[in-house]
């Protein structure tokens, strides 16, 4: 147990000793996280459109038509611009917004007389979401209008044809009439008696994905990736100052010198995890639901991955030789396992085999433990397949060291 310890604390001053290697490879997350939300921003994404709005009647009735476009949460989806018709008619033409909205001349008279009266939208057919919201918006405000009428339509007309201010009586009988219908539909809409509940099914449309929260766990494996292979070739270091030679010369076994080396780097591992998730959340908006499982699952798998490394290196006739081919892995575990590209970016047929990676598999149970997808079995299967990897891998390293590399 000392020589562990000891071990771990020589790598763990080599590694101090390197300030600018520790620093980029703590960094990759904290350069990613502020990327991501340059391009992508912290919040969720939402459409933003403009409706034109040429109200030509310019009456009270007309702007409560215009204000029904920004109230709630549509108002955080839709901006009205009130203009006029010719410059209205301009714009949309341009693509300059996403509808027009014509409000024709005697629109509030014939609102309050039940009168037809035609409203004229134009959208912008280079927008797919906005356009049809709008338009839908103002199919149901004719609608409301139109019920509008057959409930409180008398009295409605009864104030269009007064000259004048209505007398304090016409306005006391039509308020407590109003009220009367507003107690009626008060019994069937609170609570409502008849609830509906739809769901639209579209064959083969993909779900709506968040790129930003998307990418952000695989460039965290970026990150693992490069440690586990910037750290690999130390292997060689230890070879040529002939630590391996001395360590063999000792009674002490080599097994303990491999450990120390690998609880070293779990406190490397560990302690880029603390800065991936610091970053996932306060920059990019990840949510993790176990940040320290999420933590113990970066260093477990990473350290798999190093052990997975140094076994390639003490197969390898030279360091040079070992660097190259320890690269190429990378790179090609990088692309398929969905550290560069999301598996869900990814053709059909090379995220299956991406998945089946060591770093695609790590990858979807560290996006399960982030999103808290992962229930207390999974977790505990996940964990005893990774340790059963890692004794193996364990014992064919030591296996090279003690008989091959070392000589």
């Amino acid at each position: 147990m000392r020589l562990i310890l000891r071990s771990a604390l020589k790598d763990l001053r080599r590694i101090r000793r390197d300030p600018i290697a520790l620093g980029t490879w703590l960094g990759i997350p904290l350069l990613v996280g502020v990327v991501l939300m340059a391009l992508f921003g912290r919040e969720e994404p939402k459409p933003h459109g403009l409706l034109l709005l040429a109200d030509r009647d310019g009456t009270l009735v007309s702007s409560l038509l215009a204000r029904a476009y920004t109230q709630g949460k549509l108002g955080e989806m839709i901006s009205v611009s009130q203009v006029p018709l010719a410059e209205g008619r301009k714009r949309i033409a341009a693509g300059d917004a996403s509808a027009l909205l014509v409000i024709p001349e005697g629109f509030s008279q014939a609102v309050l007389r039940s009168q037809p009266i035609k409203l004229e939208l134009v959208t912008n057919p280079a927008q797919a979401i906005l356009p049809g919201m709008i338009q839908e918006v103002t199919a149901i405000l004719v609608d409301g209008a139109w019920y509008l009428q057959q409930f409180v339509g008398e009295d409605l007309r009864r104030f269009a044809d007064q000259s004048g201010s209505p007398p304090d009586a016409m306005v006391a009988a039509a308020s407590v009439k109003f009220r009367h219908v507003a107690e009626t539909l008060r019994r069937y809409t609170d609570p409502p008696l008849i609830e509906v509940v739809s769901g639209v099914v579209r064959p083969g449309a993909a779900p709506a994905v968040n790129l930003r929260l998307l990418m952000f766990p695989g460039m965290i494996y970026m990150a693992v990736l490069f440690l586990a292979f910037g750290l690999g070739a130390d292997i060689w270091e230890e070879k040529r100052k002939g630590t391996l030679r001395r360590i063999l010369a000792t009674p002490c076994p080599v097994t303990h010198f491999l450990a120390g080396k690998l609880l070293a780097l779990a406190v490397v591992y560990a302690l880029l995890g603390v800065v991936a998730l610091f970053t996932g959340v306060y920059l990019v908006g990840v949510k993790a639901a176990s940040p320290v499982l999420a933590v113990l699952w970066l260093a477990a798998t990473g350290t798999g991955i190093y052990l997975a490394l140094v076994v390639m290196h003490t197969m390898a006739a030279s360091a040079r030789a070992a660097t190259v081919v320890s690269n190429i892995v990378i790179m090609v575990l990088g692309m398929l396992g969905g550290t560069f590209f999301p598996f869900e970016m990814m053709p059909q047929f090379l995220a299956r085999i991406g998945r089946l990676t060591p770093n695609g598999w790590a990858l979807l149970r560290f996006r399960e433990i982030l999103a808290g997808q992962a229930g207390a079995a999974a977790v505990a299967w996940a964990f005893a397949v990774l340790a059963v990897v890692l004794g193996l891998l364990f014992a064919v390293a030591a296996r090279r060291l003690r008989r091959n590399f070392a000589v």
